[in-house]
């Protein structure tokens, strides 16, 4: 990931997001996807590795979008993320998944590279688990909180479990059993 940025840096810092929202006809990132962008912004995290994501019918991804608020809200730091465009749901796996296949094709990727892993905290035992399954060399990671919520934001329904911190955390909790079996019959 050398090669990706300016300069080597001794700590890569990847970013699994956390949702869009729509308010008055714009796209923002939902509450649970800005706790972990206002962190970045508030420690000056870099550089920052965003993953492939969802569009949920919009015309930005959630990828773009993050990218955008960090810039409007003062980040300065180093920022890589590309565009994938798919018809599907892209769940954290396949933000791996790409992230990595992505790497490799740019030659970015180094296996050695020192990584840390940013979402929020629901999400966190999930990404780590993947990410590591899928070789990144995470040594850090950083569970976040949920931003505050902009009055009037709908998020997709497929986000719907954001709404309430109990159903999210059950949900999760499903969800990493669901990869570690997948993880034990080598089906990911």
């Amino acid at each position: 990931m050398e090669k990706l940025f300016k300069r080597k840096y001794p700590l890569y810092y990847i970013l699994v997001p956390d949702g869009i929202s729509f308010k008055n006809n714009n796209i923002i990132p939902s509450s649970t996807f800005k706790g972990s962008l206002n962190y970045i912004i508030k420690n000056n995290l870099s550089p920052i590795i965003i993953c492939p994501a969802n569009k949920f019918g919009s015309n930005f991804s959630e990828q773009f979008i993050a990218n955008k608020y960090l810039i409007s809200n003062g980040y300065n730091g180093e920022i890589y993320f590309f565009e994938f465009d798919v018809s599907y749901y892209i769940d954290t796996t396949m933000n791996a998944s790409i992230l990595k296949k992505n790497l490799i094709k740019n030659n970015f990727w180094n296996i050695n590279s020192k990584c840390a892993i940013i979402t929020n905290r629901y999400h966190l035992n999930r990404s780590l688990l993947i990410f590591k399954h899928f070789g990144f060399n995470i040594v850090d990671s950083i569970g976040t909180l949920r931003g505050e919520k902009t009055k009037g934001e709908k998020i997709p329904l497929r986000l719907s479990h954001y709404r309430i911190k109990l159903i999210h955390s059950v949900y999760e909790f499903i969800s990493v059993l669901i990869v570690r079996s997948k993880i034990w019959l080598k089906l990911i």
